[in-house]
């Protein structure tokens, strides 16, 4: 069983942007200007699943002094800021609550404010193994009547109840258990997600594919290249930071620099447990169509590459401080793809000399 909450937060300093750009080989990638960056259209279906609402006309001062601001559902990386995925979900009918999107837990899980509100009672009776980044401990469950986020239903679902710590201020996790066939649409312009069904029909705009395998269930993992350096990566929206195995940074050559004192940082996993680490800006990573430049990876010994078997080749967490630097993205479960969508004046595009 996989994790069921974000994987990691780091606690260090600033950190610089990521840039995403689009490539048509690696030596095409290698040519590419670091200064070119990725510019990504919106998505404005008004299917979507959920959006903030816009106001049709200015709103009264003192209206909106006291007017509770809309859920921000798809909050984009910043320089000061990683970006968070939520989604609203139904409960035995009640809700919408807000639920963290994640697509490297492989279950769901809510907080023990939401517990009590839906009046269930924790139970160590069929307890359920929280695997986080950095060690694993054993929860209290519920049984839930009805979960429903979009079109994702899941029936007499039993999830466990986390540390309210580790959610901040959201309701719980939407892991993945729910996402066969299905397509997970956010738009970070827009400030929507959809969770819909598969329809054949022909995508608009400039979407960037990089095509996915599911291994331990769900989990999405990309096959990419640093320089020379074949990488496994794990696409995890659940991920604050970007994670590299120990594998992965000595075929980079990089133990050397991780002994230097400025790169000591901490991971903080789903089970509040601390683990050392470095962090180093990693050298470009090409994964499918796409490359990433100016990536911060954060290199532990962690417990979640153990978990994923991925100890001894080199592996890397696509976290939310890359995926969060795109306007709209989109996580295909049946064709096994993720998606970016890409638009603008500095879009660097595969047919490119």
């Amino acid at each position: 069983m996989g994790r069921e909450a974000p994987s990691e937060r780091r606690v260090d300093g600033p950190r610089s942007m990521v840039r995403v750009q689009m490539v048509r080989s690696i030596n095409d990638a290698l040519k590419r200007s670091a200064a070119a960056a990725l510019l990504l259209a919106s998505l404005a279906s008004p299917s979507l699943l959920a959006s903030a609402p816009e106001p049709e006309t200015a709103p009264d001062l003192e209206e909106s002094a006291t007017a509770p601001e809309p859920p921000v559902y798809a909050a984009p990386t910043t320089a000061d800021r990683v970006g968070r995925i939520m989604a609203p979900v139904m409960l035995n009918g009640l809700g919408p609550f807000l639920f963290i999107v994640d697509t490297g837990a492989s279950h769901s899980a809510i907080s023990p404010r939401l517990a009590a509100t839906l009046g269930l009672t924790p139970s160590m009776d069929k307890p359920l193994t929280v695997q986080g980044s950095t060690g694993s401990n054993v929860a209290p469950t519920v049984l839930v009547d009805r979960l429903e986020a979009g079109d994702m239903i899941l029936k007499r679902h039993r999830m466990p109840v986390i540390a309210q710590g580790v959610l901040a201020d959201a309701d719980g996790i939407l892991g993945v258990e729910g996402f066969d066939k299905l397509r997970v649409t956010v738009d970070f312009d827009m400030n929507r997600i959809k969770i819909s069904r598969f329809r054949e029909r022909r995508l608009a705009g400039n979407w960037f594919s990089v095509p996915v395998a599911f291994e331990f269930g769900r989990l999405m993992v990309a096959t990419g290249r640093i320089g020379r350096v074949p990488v496994k990566a794990v696409i995890d929206t659940g991920a604050e930071r970007s994670l590299g195995n120990l594998a992965l940074r000595t075929a980079l050559k990089l133990d050397q620099a991780a002994r230097q004192e400025h790169t000591e940082s901490q991971v903080i996993g789903a089970t509040e447990d601390e683990q050392a680490a470095n962090t180093i800006t990693s050298p470009m990573i090409l994964l499918g169509e796409t490359a990433l430049v100016g990536v911060d990876v954060t290199y532990a010994d962690l417990n979640v590459f153990r978990l994923w078997d991925l100890m001894d080749e080199p592996a890397l967490i696509v976290g939310m401080d890359v995926l969060g630097t795109v306007r709209a993205l989109m996580f295909d479960y049946r064709r096994g793809e993720l998606l970016f969508r890409l638009e603008g004046p500095l879009l660097i595009r595969r047919d490119q000399g």
